[in-house]
């Protein structure tokens, strides 16, 4: 008996280790595309909160009640996920108005680096026991839009105001994509 392979049996084997390895980076992608979608919904969440806290100190400001500043930052801290929330307070504010209060930090660390370049800084902690992202976001003197900064501050167009920094505990999207993953992995 001849025990060459045929040319049946190469082909089914070259066809079934070709759909083994499309399987395989169909999973690859969907994992990649999953993790993408799921850190861009968490830094949509934080950038939310971020322009919540930017609105209601704004409104305070406004409406010269900003000693009640403090109960509102207390209020939304109280909101799920958030661990804390701190506002940083720049230079350019500081010099124009005084220290501030007690819950107004000075900018050090990261926040320099947010403070310098001017942008959003993440920093996404997401394989510990608590996952959690800590954002530092700018706040940026603007006269456009519906809010004129320049109004109110005596800076030059585009000096960081401040920032929030908060850290949101990301632990319900982190078990969310380990379960939608572990699914694709099961269902594949």
């Amino acid at each position: 008996m001849d025990n060459k392979p045929t040319i049946r049996r190469v082909t089914m084997r070259r066809v079934i280790n070709l759909l083994l390895l499309l399987a395989l980076v169909t999973i690859l992608l969907t994992a990649y595309s999953f993790r993408e979608l799921t850190q861009l919904t968490i830094y949509n969440q934080t950038m939310a909160h971020a322009e919540i806290v930017k609105a209601g100190l704004t409104a305070h400001m406004k409406a010269d009640v900003v000693v009640q500043r403090d109960y509102f930052l207390d209020e939304i801290q109280q909101l799920d996920n958030i661990k804390s929330l701190q506002v940083i307070r720049g230079d350019a504010v500081s010099d124009q108005f005084g220290g501030g209060r007690s819950s107004v930090t000075v900018p050090s660390g990261e926040a320099l680096t947010v403070f310098e370049t001017a942008k959003p800084l993440f920093i996404v902690d997401e394989y510990s026991l608590e996952p959690q992202i800590r954002a530092i976001i700018p706040y940026i003197a603007s006269s456009e839009g519906g809010l004129d900064c320049l109004a109110c501050h005596q800076v030059t167009e585009g000096t960081v105001l401040g920032a929030v920094d908060l850290v949101i505990d990301i632990r319900e999207y982190v078990n969310w994509s380990y379960l939608v993953l572990a699914g694709v992995l099961l269902l594949s």
